[in-house]
């Protein structure tokens, strides 16, 4: 070939490219469709046939016309094959073949969309009104502060009242307490009285009944003292006249 022919139009290289990838599809296709038809064997592990599949392409080039001849060569090898429990949807190597092949000006990548941000900012406003909401903002936020510390200073003196409230309630239970002991020890003491009572009752039951013995035995015994003051005259009279014998007896001798 001249220098003339080997130099191919645009156009014709085009064509030739197509040409081969609709070949190559064409051949994929078959051999799927072989791979397809044959039975599912068990999973597990099992030794094989693997067909290799070798094509040759040999272009003749001219200014007009192009010629493509294709020869087809298939060998096979005994190898081990995993053969999974569920089919795979893993691409083949035919189509990752024919991913490669196929021309990058046909393939459209679609790309995720951004988001308009510009969409979501908020509405400008006029600097005025911003500048009054501010300023309501503020006079709200002051009176909100001012009602919080107005709220604080009532809690502070609740808690002072219910302290002094608790306190006041422990110093009646405390006198509650006490006057509890206090009523228990009147019990207790009514309870001695009465008893001491049925004592003293007796005891002046005695004295009564002693006393009468006394006045009767202070009966007797001043009678006793009159027969004894009687029994003394009459020995004194006895003496007397013992006495006036014995002068008189004298006297005579």
């Amino acid at each position: 070939m001249s220098t003339k022919e080997n130099i191919m139009p645009l156009s014709e290289k085009r064509e030739n490219q197509k040409a081969l990838l609709d070949t190559t599809k064409s051949i994929s296709n078959k051999e799927n469709s072989k791979h397809a038809n044959k039975p599912l064997s068990k999973p597990g592990l099992k030794e094989t046939k693997l067909t290799h599949t070798k094509l040759h392409v040999q272009e003749e080039k001219s200014t007009h016309t192009t010629l493509v001849r294709k020869e087809r060569k298939e060998e096979e090898e005994e190898v081990l094959v995993y053969i999974p429990e569920q089919p795979r949807r893993s691409p083949s190597p035919q189509s990752i073949e024919q991913l490669l092949e196929y021309p990058a000006n046909k393939i459209n990548i679609h790309h995720r969309k951004e988001v308009n941000f510009l969409r979501f900012e908020p509405k400008t406003t006029d600097t005025n009104a911003t500048r009054s909401k501010v300023q309501d903002l503020e006079n709200e936020l002051k009176e909100t502060i001012k009602q919080k510390e107005e709220l604080e200073s009532k809690v502070q003196a609740a808690r002072k009242q219910l302290k002094q409230k608790t306190q006041q309630v422990q110093e009646i239970d405390h006198k509650m307490e006490q006057m509890t002991k206090i009523k228990a020890r009147i019990e207790a003491n009514k309870q001695e009285i009465s008893e001491h009572q049925s004592i003293y009752d007796e005891l002046v039951s005695i004295l009564e009944g002693a006393n009468e013995k006394g006045l009767e035995f202070d009966k007797t015994l001043s009678g006793y003292n009159d027969q004894v003051d009687d029994l003394l005259n009459v020995l004194s009279l006895t003496k007397y006249r013992i006495q006036e014998f014995k002068e008189s007896h004298s006297k005579a001798e």
